[in-house]
């Protein structure tokens, strides 16, 4: 859970460098729920409101879907960072 929480914080930078164009880059979001060109209040916001219904759901499922879950959610950030920092996205906070 500990490293699905960091790797979605380094995501969270990252969003927040693709809404504030950091670099002069002009990149689009890949998150259906902010859409290609969110605004930073709106990053702000589902990076503040994401964790939370995660820790809902997770704490409401059998610790073997759990554990499962948190594999997935790990592995997708992790892709996701990788794929940004490789086109040069980096985090600003």
């Amino acid at each position: 859970a500990a490293a699905a929480l960091v790797v979605t914080a380094i995501d969270y930078g990252q969003t927040r460098c693709i809404a504030q164009k950091c670099g002069g880059q002009d990149w689009w979001e890949s998150n259906p729920m902010l859409g290609r060109k969110p605004t930073l209040s709106k990053v702000n916001a589902y990076f503040v409101a994401a964790p939370i219904l995660t820790y809902l759901v997770l704490d409401n499922i059998s610790s073997e879907n759990r554990s499962l879950a948190l594999k997935v959610i790990l592995a997708l950030e992790v892709g996701l960072v990788a794929h940004n920092y490789s086109l040069g996205i980096r985090t600003s906070f």
